[in-house]
């Protein structure tokens, strides 16, 4: 991931790397990407196949996520980790 400085940075990205580039505002996320060009011109759905991701992930509704993340901090500061 490259991240950048709106402010400052005026150009353009290389359209094949376009995809990785991003506000540096946003360079405390960590996070992966993954472009993949199949070669294809007509937009049809494609499965990426991970594997399983119930180590880093959680599944819940949608109206639930607030409650979740609140909890979850919550639970973090308990233990510490925010120092």
């Amino acid at each position: 991931m490259d991240y950048y400085d709106p402010s400052t940075f005026h150009g353009s990205f290389d359209d094949k790397r376009a995809v990785f580039n991003k506000r540096d505002v946003y360079s405390h996320q960590r996070e992966y990407r993954f472009a993949i060009d199949r070669g294809v011109e007509e937009e049809a759905r494609y499965t990426l196949n991970v594997g399983s991701l119930r180590d880093i992930c959680l599944g819940c509704r949608t109206s639930d996520v607030n409650k979740l993340i609140r909890a979850y901090l919550y639970q973090m500061k308990a233990q510490g980790v925010f120092g």
